[in-house]
């Protein structure tokens, strides 16, 4: 809180990002202000919104993995699904539901099973192109620690090298490329010095690799 106050009085904008990539942004918004911190929705970049923007305008059917994952058509703000692409659930029952797919997204693994990994085994051997929101491979919870999107894929790519992935989140570039853009937007300033901009974070190879390296 004291850093968003001092920020606030200094006139220096602060933007949040976050791997999440289950729930839209506005969701990640309304849960920081419960915890007292003034952090609005447009000030939110989330690997969810970094993934969506890079497939906007994609062709076919984009299906969705992670039962419990908010569809990117659900209203939310942040959330431009494109028009001409249908987002579909997919289930974990029917593997020629994830084969009939243009691609697939992987936005969050809250739900995973073997069976869930089993199918996305298949569409990566029919050469189906994979986009991971999140590509952390493990985030801790009160007791335990869950494996996230990034440890499941990238326990396929150790079989098939060549398969074809696209990642959106920290420490890949298209997050960050975001955050400026978004930073432009909500300003009006284009041109902004990126040495000056700091990156604060608590994870070596996510916030940190990732902040130098953008």
């Amino acid at each position: 809180v004291g850093l968003l106050e001092a920020a606030a009085r200094e006139g220096v904008e602060v933007m949040v990002l976050t791997n999440g990539g289950s729930k839209p942004s506005a969701m990640t918004g309304a849960r920081y202000r419960n915890l007292g911190l003034a952090i609005s929705d447009d000030r939110v970049i989330s690997s969810r919104d970094a993934l969506i923007e890079g497939i906007a305008g994609a062709d076919g059917p984009i299906g969705v993995i992670d039962a419990e994952c908010a569809l990117p058509d659900d209203g939310q703000p942040n959330d431009g699904r494109p028009d001409d692409s249908q987002y579909v659930q997919l289930d974990p029952s029917r593997p020629d539901q994830w084969l009939a797919m243009a691609r697939i997204v992987f936005f969050g693994a809250t739900a995973w099973t073997l069976e869930w990994q089993e199918c996305l085994i298949r569409a990566m051997e029919a050469g189906i192109p994979v986009h991971i929101a999140n590509p952390d491979v493990a985030a801790p919870h009160e007791g335990v620690f869950s494996f996230e999107p990034g440890y499941w894929t990238a326990a396929i790519l150790d079989r098939l090298p060549e398969a074809e992935v696209h990642w959106y989140g920290k420490p890949h570039r298209p997050i960050f490329d975001l955050a400026i853009r978004r930073l432009e937007a909500v300003t009006g300033r284009t041109g902004w010095d990126q040495t000056r901009i700091a990156m604060v974070g608590d994870t070596l190879h996510t916030d940190i690799l990732g902040g130098n390296a953008a």
